[in-house]
């Protein structure tokens, strides 16, 4: 290529040519990217008479070139991803919000065998849209990089309790110990992320362990989960996401198994979203790719070391809590973490019996609208509906004399939610608004009860859970 490039340039006379290629991998599987800098100059017959070029190493410049396409390819992924979650959402929702008052009016019927095997069946509909919800989430994660829920936490601990979650989970055959190197294995993170960071890569070990299992009989499988003290000098895994700062202290966790071990082909496409290698029932292709955000958020990193056949070591890094870095900015994130809405709580007096009135219904799909109205009068409110923002502040201007309170979604056509809350706080800063969403995009949970709102709830719900959470709203 570099050839014909250069016979291309020399054929139109061109007086400079610009051309990049890779070398060829060294030991360690690396290519070195340079770029060519050619001169020509040409005599009076067209030919060259002179040329000079300069070789300059861009490796640096390639790499920080691929990071911001992955970056730039994340991003449109998750722009998409929160996309498809509001809509899908707002389908599980109008799916189970109907289930529910299907199950509410057979409970009404005469009770019989046939009536209980409805309501057995609404239940399985509600258990698949619960799994479903469960994948919208995970779509979900690649659009949210907040740091809610920050503090310091001990590895040590931590990942303890998740390597006892392993051992009930994982079949018998296969061996998970643990082992910790290191007292001081305290991080600045969210439990919860952490956790099911590891669970993700013990299930993926497992699965490596099972699949080499069904290849060689009576093999033993055994997956070791160490935390360690991390050092780049004497670290033999290879960095494949995050970076690690020379001037901070680091924690490794790491999961090794012996089983079938990261093919070369596939060690370039194992972090991309929905790229598995696992069979379609088994894997969706995000546990790896909604790790490395994690990471990303938590400023730490990835490491792998593999052999095909003989099994890998993942390794999660992050940054120790002693670091100086995190000592200033923990205060800032414990005090994001516990900014949290404060659990609406029933009370036993039925809500039907307590107060009533009349709330405000904003929601631009009209299954939704038909949920929320029926959940509301069957608990003895009124429900007035609008489809969109504009049509909720005028229909609030309108009635907002016998108005309690206010269910509105956040993403509407015309105008959204966060728009239309502001325009009726300027007219009632008493009044009571509860958003219900199934996405909220770049606003978060605590930007809206900032700005005076009631409550945040999530689609799809329960008719139980939702119910209660309007009594410990809007009744008394």
């Amino acid at each position: 290529m570099v050839l014909k490039k250069l016979r291309d340039a020399y054929s139109r006379r061109d007086k400079t040519c610009v051309v990049d290629y890779a070398t060829i991998p060294n030991s360690d599987g690396n290519a070195i990217f340079l770029r060519n800098y050619m001169n020509f100059e040409y005599d009076e017959e067209g030919k060259v008479a002179s040329s000079y070029g300069v070789i300059v190493d861009i490796s640096k410049y390639h790499e920080d070139q691929l990071r911001m396409q992955h970056s730039s390819r994340m991003e449109s992924i998750g722009t998409l991803a929160g996309g498809i979650a509001h809509d899908f959402n707002n389908i599980l929702s109008g799916i189970t919000g109907m289930v529910d008052l299907v199950e509410s009016k057979i409970k009404s019927c005469a009770n019989n065998q046939r009536c209980e095997s409805v309501i057995g069946y609404c239940d399985s509909v509600v258990e698949l849209c619960q799994r479903a919800d469960e994948f919208t989430r995970k779509l979900l994660s690649f659009s949210r990089k907040d740091q809610k829920g920050y503090t310091k936490i001990d590895l040590n601990e931590v990942v303890g309790n998740t390597v006892i979650i392993l051992r009930h989970s994982i079949t018998k055959r296969i061996q998970v110990e643990f082992n910790s190197l290191i007292s001081d294995a305290v991080v600045v993170g969210n439990v919860t992320e952490i956790q099911n960071a590891i669970i993700n890569l013990g299930v993926n070990a497992r699965d490596a362990v099972i699949e080499r299992a069904d290849m060689i009989r009576g093999l033993n499988g055994i997956i070791e989960i160490r935390i360690l003290k991390y050092n780049h000098d004497l670290f033999d895994s290879v960095l494949i996401s995050g970076k690690i700062e020379p001037t901070l202290e680091y924690v490794a966790v790491e999961v090794e198994d012996n089983g079938v071990g990261v093919a070369e082909s596939d060690m370039k496409k194992i972090l991309e979203p929905f790229y598995t290698t696992k069979a379609d029932e088994k894997g969706t292709g995000l546990g790896l790719a909604m790790l490395v955000e994690m990471l990303e958020a938590h400023s730490g990193a990835l490491s792998l070391k593999t052999e095909v056949g003989q099994g890998s070591t993942f390794a999660i890094i992050l940054p120790l809590a002693s670091n100086p870095a995190s000592e200033i900015d923990i205060a800032a994130l414990q005090e994001s973490g516990n900014n949290k809405q404060p659990e609406i709580t029933a009370s036993e007096t039925p809500v039907a019996e307590r107060a009533k009135g009349s709330i405000l219904v904003v929601d631009d799909e009209p299954v939704m609208r038909i949920i929320y109205q029926q959940l509301l009068e069957e608990q003895g409110y009124t429900a007035i509906t609008a489809d969109n923002g504009k049509e909720g502040v005028a229909k609030f201007l309108e009635c907002r004399n016998e108005l309690i309170g206010v269910i509105m979604d956040l993403k509407m056509p015309e105008m959204d939610g966060k728009e239309a809350f502001a325009n009726i706080r300027k007219f009632d800063q008493k009044i009571k608004v509860v958003f219900v969403s199934g996405y909220l995009g770049k606003t978060s949970e605590q930007e809206l009860l900032d700005m005076g709102a009631a409550a945040v709830l999530s689609k799809p719900f329960r008719k139980r859970s939702f119910v209660r959470n309007l009594e410990g709203i809007f009744a008394g």
